[in-house]
């Protein structure tokens, strides 16, 4: 899958959701500042289902079947960041040292279903979290669950009924990116109180244990050849190749002096 349709596809479930009542950037972890979030109803939160409906994977009266994706590590790194244009937050690394909550090294271990937003004749917007196993801390300090991992909710797809988008998942376990990864996140706390959003408790997004990328730039592949930039251009493709050492360095020079 080329980059353009990666984009087009994030772009098109924004658009989508403007038919909820609720903020639909806010909602895929946009960069909105000052945005409220605000919705028409509360919306209880929707048990996934099986349905009638045909999801992707599945056989229709034509014979169709939309065929399996097998994401590369940088698609799979990429579809969970925070800018569905690909536009960095940041403009360097102290910025982005600054924005991050918790900068981790860690490795995708499984990636399970997760809420669905939505109600009674509305579409259901799906989510999935990635599961990192914490090898290091680089800054703050994770929030975990209790078998000690760390959660980072994304997007994967929206349907017109109550079925979970399971064949979306399937890829998504397929395509988990067997390097780790340097994140910087956000949790979805601070990044609301940043927007000056103040969702309703129903929607259950108002958490200090769930995270976010800091955008597309918060999420970079470590190989035996270095650290590999994001897909996002930007200050992090002056990364490329270098050594985790190095960057881990420089990571550290940000830190405030006692």
């Amino acid at each position: 899958m080329t980059r353009s349709i990666l984009v087009t596809r994030r772009l098109t479930t924004g658009i989508a959701l403007q038919a909820l009542g609720i903020s639909a950037a806010l909602l895929m972890g946009c960069s909105t500042a000052g945005a409220p979030l605000s919705a028409a109803r509360p919306s209880p939160l929707v048990a996934p289902e099986e349905s009638d409906s045909v999801q992707p994977g599945m056989e229709t009266e034509q014979g169709e079947i939309d065929p399996p994706i097998d994401y590369t590590p940088d698609q799979f790194w990429a579809m969970m960041t925070s800018q569905p244009d690909f536009t960095p937050t940041t403009a360097n690394l102290r910025e982005a040292f600054q924005a991050a909550d918790l900068i981790i090294l860690g490795q995708a271990v499984d990636v399970v279903e997760a809420d669905g937003f939505g109600g009674p004749g509305e579409p259901t917007m799906w989510y999935a979290d990635a599961v990192i196993d914490v090898t290091e801390v680089l800054k703050g300090k994770p929030s975990l669950d209790e078998s000690g991992l760390l959660h980072i909710p994304f997007a994967i797809g929206m349907t017109l009924d109550d079925a979970y988008p399971n064949k979306v998942l399937k890829d998504f376990q397929r395509s988990m990116a067997k390097e780790p990864a340097l994140l910087l996140l956000t949790s979805w706390e601070t990044y609301l109180d940043a927007a000056g959003a103040d969702p309703p408790n129903w929607m259950g997004l108002d958490r200090s244990d769930r995270y976010r990328t800091i955008g597309p730039e918060g999420a970079m592949r470590v190989t035996a050849a270095g650290v590999q930039p994001p897909l996002a251009e930007g200050w992090a493709q002056e990364l490329a190749v270098t050594s985790l050492s190095e960057l881990k360095r420089q990571i550290a020079e940000q830190s405030p002096t006692p």
